[in-house]
């Protein structure tokens, strides 16, 4: 009974940990988008990236008190629904395989399984797990990244599946359900606030767009077709 009450105690103060942390993120959203606008105008450049980037470190500066991790990646839903692409990912490990551009077809199982679930799925043991799934290059790639143990969890808004962040540790069964009760917890914050980023980031673009075709149009106007 006494342990049953501390675990509960853990999970409750551990999630209400990391709600305070995602409400800190969420106030410096609006700061890290301006910032990175401003980068875009200065750089001529879009700026794509930046500003999920820079939430995702946020993240992950602040998660490791209660879920543990030797690495985050994070994976967006994309191409009206096709495939899920790694969008970003931070290791404390030497390596990191699989960055950003990895992709994988919906309709891949291990993909279905977590999306179609919309349940964070625990691997304890990589290496056996891969003996079972051969054919998974990710978990391939992570367990060359020295990862040993994952909890993968689905992200969603409206319903809608949006993507998923992989926790990953370089020990074996580091993960329990109290970790993934903490996430189901606050994964409509997360997923909320990386959709809100990545909105931002689509904002950037166009912006940079839109000023790079003005930037045109004035420069055909000023000057002669045949004699420039």
């Amino acid at each position: 009974m006494s342990d049953t009450n501390s675990n509960g105690t853990h999970e409750v103060a551990g999630t209400s940990e990391l709600e305070n942390a995602l409400i800190t993120v969420e106030l410096k959203l609006d700061e890290t988008f301006e910032a990175a606008e401003r980068q875009a105008r200065a750089d001529d450049e879009a700026g794509a990236g930046l500003v999920l980037e820079q939430v995702l470190d946020l993240i992950y500066d602040t998660f490791g008190s209660v879920i543990p991790y030797d690495r985050i990646g994070v994976a967006t839903v994309e191409d009206d629904g096709q495939i899920v692409r790694s969008r970003w990912a931070r290791s404390e490990a030497d390596s990191l395989t699989m960055g950003t551009g990895y992709a994988a077809p919906l309709e891949d199982e291990a993909v279905q399984t977590i999306l179609g679930s919309g349940e964070p799925l625990i691997v304890n043991d990589l290496e056996a797990y891969l003996e079972e799934h051969p054919g998974s290059q990710a978990t391939r790639d992570i367990i060359e990244d020295g990862m040993r143990s994952g909890l993968t969890c689905p992200l969603a808004n409206g319903g809608k599946p949006t993507g998923m962040m992989v926790f990953s540790s370089e020990e074996r069964d580091v993960y329990s359900d109290k970790h993934r009760d903490i996430f189901k917890h606050i994964a409509a914050h997360v997923a909320a606030i990386l959709e809100r980023s990545r909105m931002f980031e689509k904002l950037i673009e166009l912006n940079w767009q839109l000023r790079v075709a003005s930037d045109a149009l004035k420069y055909q106007a000023s000057h002669d077709g045949l004699t420039k």
